[in-house]
């Protein structure tokens, strides 16, 4: 049985103001999240069509695939390293969009049948630096890989375009 004598204390009272002042940063953060909400919807919508909106489509054709121990393209690094080969890819990129795509070495990558991915470098590649819309390019590039790794597919992708990729023959 509680005892008569104790008193119990009402719950302080909240100023109009401060009150004022919670309503407000609740609102604040609902605002914050419907404005994140309608920008991440934009941005994946944008990004979705991105490739449609900055040069649309491109294709990979007539690969030929070849192994080499040099690289008479590359002064600095002419020979692979110890447990290591190139593989030479000579192919044509086609620009099947209605604007010119850009090509670099940067837009290249090989993936092996072990899904493992390597990347060229600025010394290997050998082609256009842009195709025109409708209009193809040949290009040569080579990737340092190890020696017991199997290619399967070539990757084209310009970040901001048009992507792509086409199987790999067996290399000679």
């Amino acid at each position: 049985m509680p005892n008569v004598s104790e008193k119990t204390q009402a719950p302080p009272e909240v100023s109009p103001e401060k009150m004022a002042i919670g309503i407000i940063a609740v609102i604040i953060i609902v605002v914050f999240i419907v404005i994140a909400a309608i920008g991440a919807y934009l941005f994946f919508t944008f990004w979705a069509n991105v490739s449609e909106e900055f040069g649309g489509d491109a294709s990979i054709t007539n690969i030929d695939a070849e192994w080499r121990y040099y690289d008479t393209w590359d002064a600095f690094h002419p020979v692979p390293d110890i447990g290591y080969r190139f593989l030479w890819l000579n192919f044509t990129l086609n620009n099947n969009g209605d604007s010119t795509i850009s090509c670099s070495y940067l837009w290249f990558e090989v993936q092996g049948t072990d899904g493992t991915i390597y990347k060229s470098d600025f010394s290997s590649y050998i082609g256009p630096d842009e195709i025109a819309a409708g209009g193809s390019g040949k290009i040569m590039i080579i990737f340092e890989v190890p020696e017991d790794w199997t290619p399967n597919i070539l990757h084209y992708d310009e970040l901001l375009g048009p992507e792509c990729q086409a199987n790999i023959p067996t290399p000679n």
